[in-house]
């Protein structure tokens, strides 16, 4: 958990900062321009997903127990025995990193998808 705390630290901006103090919900937390993009408790770590959501989907299948993707794309994932690789996890942070971090270290394609257009009707003249 260390070596990802760090690695996280390392991002450009990032703070690291305490979510919770003095609850039984506190957790260390790293933040970009004020806003958390991880949250790491005594036994798991929690970003925000957009990309890589449908692989934590999958793996929340496939390897119960290593997350659990959730509402709005927060996923919790255990740390310690049965977690997944370092790698997935460092990677998960990063896009979290980016889903936060304005721009040039942001990816606006990740934070608002692109929505189709309505096709425009035609109107009818009176006369």
């Amino acid at each position: 958990m260390r070596a990802l705390i760090a690695a996280a630290a390392k991002l450009p901006g990032a703070e690291e900062g305490v979510a919770c103090a003095g609850t039984a919900l506190e957790s260390r937390t790293l933040k970009i321009a004020g806003k958390a993009f991880a949250f790491f408790g005594p036994t798991d770590l929690r970003v925000k997903l957009s990309r890589s959501l449908p692989a934590a989907e999958k793996l929340a299948r496939t390897k119960p127990g290593s997350c659990v993707p959730s509402a709005g794309g927060w996923t919790k994932c255990t740390l310690g025995p049965g977690m997944l690789p370092v790698s997935t996890l460092a990677k998960w942070i990063s896009e979290s990193y980016r889903l936060f971090a304005p721009p040039p270290y942001g990816d606006a394609k990740e934070v608002k998808p692109r929505q189709k257009k309505p096709a425009p009707t035609k109107r009818k003249r009176r006369g």
